[in-house]
């Protein structure tokens, strides 16, 4: 007989190059695999040869960039929150590494491989200010401020977090701005001589020689936008952290000046020049952005300063409310088609679709945060608010049905997942566990974000001070509860929590019980935001059954108290939603909807829900008053 040829084992690489090539191999297989267990597996495999390649070349850019961006990846869409800080952290530290070690030319004008490790240290510190931003920062705080160190000023360091980290990103965004700006600018002087005076030349891109291993940068005037984009994004965000008026007032005045020499630069350029020279539908995309920053600054400048108890003038305040709803209904004049993406696909189309939703889901938001306003305005007697803040109510909602729709398939509603008998059921907590699942798709967690924002805006609709001052309101406050608990558990179940609402009464017993399917519950692919939209979901269904017992439904008692005895289950049989469903991360998903609702909310969230969950053993809600 033939002998059998033996597998030959993969030879270990012994050089810089054979561990660049293994790491861009391994980094090529997760990215085929995208997410989930096998995806991770490769993208660890690709960072540790490009730690082992750092060891042969120690002066490489190229090793410390892409062990930066494998860091970066591990960080924002496969780690545990705790996991997922310190991976951000060290793909910050070794980008700022790459940053010192990358050549500036003589000339001053920056190469491609030099914008990408700032266009991506930038991304890393907005990320990771983003996850502190929900998770809290206790344990990196001092890796954190020897981020920010080298780039903020002194007079900002002191800021609570993630403050500073915001303000470390848009000074990266800052530089790559620049360098940008150089590029374009010295692109048009070859060819001035062969074009009019008033159009710059096209631009040139780098030879194969001139780029570096690591570059993916080819200077456009979109992406020149984009940046600036990026760097306004940030700024916004930290509008919520300024710690007074006259700081939010300085913060504000510098988003203004970005913004117009955005559009300076815009207006400046020969009419179609931009989109010519930029990829397809790229530039009118960062225009499209460029416009609504000019709204978000003084949105978030107005969200900021009610927070202290200043209101704006009623003229500043319509117009911003009447440049929303305008926006919105040339929006949903031409919505994405329904069913249009109702699967993971590519191209230039999909990524049209999928800017559209985007589009409408910032505008939902928009609208919903000057209802609530309003609403507020409304309780400290401001009568005429009434009746813009269901308007505003009303337009979210709209919004929103539009974004999901393109989502929905004819079959795409949950259906249960077949779970073996004793997982539907108390059992020990020490119980052996199979196999956990997760009955979720990148598809249907889109659609219970969705679902779950909708849930909120019909809870802000019935709200009870409405109803008193608007006819229409009290007509359809029942029918908004329904809807919101109706939209709760949609979400839940898009998001692969369906079997919350199955959760039974706990029997008495002298072990500690979890009900079983908790046990098998995987933790939902995506990171760290997939966990958080978990939690959201939960208490955002949790307050929607609590407005529904509020108003007198009789069955809205048993289905919270399933609700609690899920959370419950999970924090206990998780360190992730342990760590995740804090106190402070209650309030956080709560929000200002706590501080709208009535007087008898916060004491359930305070005094019924968080004691209950977080109590040794489940014994149930307290009998509710």
């Amino acid at each position: 007989m033939p002998r059998k040829k033996s597998a030959r084992a993969p030879s270990e690489p012994d050089s810089f190059d054979a561990c660049m090539d293994a790491g861009v191999d391994q980094e090529e297989r997760g990215e085929r695999f995208a997410l989930g267990a096998k995806a991770q597996r490769h993208y660890l495999q690709a960072l540790a040869r490009y730690e082992q390649a750092a060891t042969y070349a120690p002066t490489s850019v190229d090793a410390r960039y892409n062990a930066a961006r494998i860091y970066y990846t591990l960080g924002t869409q496969f780690l545990e929150p705790t996991e997922a800080l310190e991976a951000l952290v060290q793909a910050c530290r070794l980008y700022t590494q790459a940053l010192e070690l990358a050549p500036v030319p003589p000339d001053g004008i920056p190469s491609g491989s030099r914008l990408d490790v700032l266009s991506n240290g930038g991304y890393a510190l907005q990320s990771l200010a983003e996850l502190v931003d929900d998770m809290g920062c206790a344990h990196i705080l001092d890796a954190c401020q020897a981020l920010v160190a080298p780039v903020v000023n002194a007079e900002w360091q002191h800021l609570a977090m993630p403050a500073p980290l915001y303000m470390a990103a848009a000074h990266w965004f800052e530089q790559v701005a620049q360098g940008q700006r150089l590029v374009l600018e010295s692109s048009v002087q070859p060819a001035a001589a062969s074009v009019p005076n008033n159009v710059p030349a096209p631009l040139p891109l780098e030879t194969e020689d001139e780029q570096s291993e690591f570059s993916s940068s080819l200077v456009a005037p979109a992406s020149l936008v984009e940046t600036w984009n990026d760097q306004i994004k940030c700024g916004v965000d930290m509008l919520a952290h300024a710690p007074d008026a006259a700081v939010l007032q300085s913060w504000v005045t510098a988003l203004q000046n970005l913004i117009e020499l955005a559009q300076s630069y815009v207006s400046a350029l020969p009419e179609g020049f931009g989109e010519s020279q930029s990829p397809p539908y790229a530039w009118a995309r960062q225009i499209t952005l460029l416009q609504q920053a000019s709204l978000e600054v003084p949105l978030a400048q107005v969200q900021r300063a009610v927070e202290w108890g200043v209101w704006p003038a009623p003229q500043e305040w319509d117009a911003l409310e009447e440049a929303i709803l305008s926006q919105a209904r040339a929006a949903l004049q031409a919505p994405p088609p329904a069913q249009s993406l109702t699967s993971v696909r590519l191209g230039t189309d999909a990524e049209q679709m999928e800017a559209l939703v985007e589009d409408l889901c910032t505008l939902a938001h928009h609208a919903h945060a000057f209802a609530r306003l309003r609403i507020d305005s409304l309780l400290r007697g401001d009568t005429d608010s009434a009746a813009r803040a269901w308007e505003l109510g009303a337009c979210a909602a709209q919004c929103l049905l539009a974004a999901v729709a393109p989502f929905e398939a004819p079959d795409s509603r949950a259906a249960p997942a077949p779970v073996a008998k004793n997982w539907s059921a108390w059992v020990p907590d020490t119980t052996p566990v199979p196999a956990t699942f997760n009955t979720s798709t990148q598809i249907s967690r889109m659609r219970a974000s969705m679902y779950g924002e909708l849930s909120a805006v019909a809870l802000t609709r019935a709200h009870s001070a409405l109803a008193q001052a608007l006819e229409v309101a009290q007509s359809s406050q029942a029918k908004l509860l329904d809807h919101a608990r109706i939209y709760a558990r949609r979400a839940l179940a898009d998001d692969g929590l369906l079997w919350v609402h199955q959760v039974g009464v706990c029997p008495p017993s002298e072990d500690t019980l979890v009900y079983g399917r908790a046990l098998t519950h995987a933790l939902p692919e995506g990171g760290w935001e997939s966990i958080v939209r978990d939690l959201t979901l939960l208490v955002g269904c949790a307050r929607a059954l609590w407005w529904r017992r509020a108003q007198g439904d009789p069955t809205a008692e048993a289905e919270l108290t399933a609700l609690a005895g899920a959370a419950w289950s999970l924090q206990h049989t998780s360190t992730t939603y342990r760590f995740a469903a804090t106190q402070s991360a209650l309030r956080t998903r709560l929000g200002s909807d706590m501080e709208l609702g009535c007087i008898t909310e916060e004491p359930f969230w305070v005094h019924v829900w968080w004691p209950c969950i977080t109590a040794p053993r489940f014994a149930g809600l307290p009998r509710l008053a």
